[in-house]
């Protein structure tokens, strides 16, 4: 999770919009925002089902 923790991050640094289209089980999701908050990049996201979910594009 490391890895590609740090790939979005790299990608967000150098001004890209970053969308990570995967499963991320909550128990990561402390980790995940630690380690992109250390860089100055903050962390949004939609659970799945997107259409369940209001303000989420779907």
């Amino acid at each position: 999770m490391d890895v590609a923790t740090d790939a979005a991050a790299a990608y967000a640094s150098s001004g890209y919009v970053v969308v990570w289209d995967g499963i991320v089980g909550p128990w990561f999701l402390d980790g995940v925002a630690r380690r992109l908050g250390a860089r100055g990049i903050g962390l949004s996201g939609c659970p799945t089902p997107i259409s369940e979910v209001p303000g989420c594009l779907g």
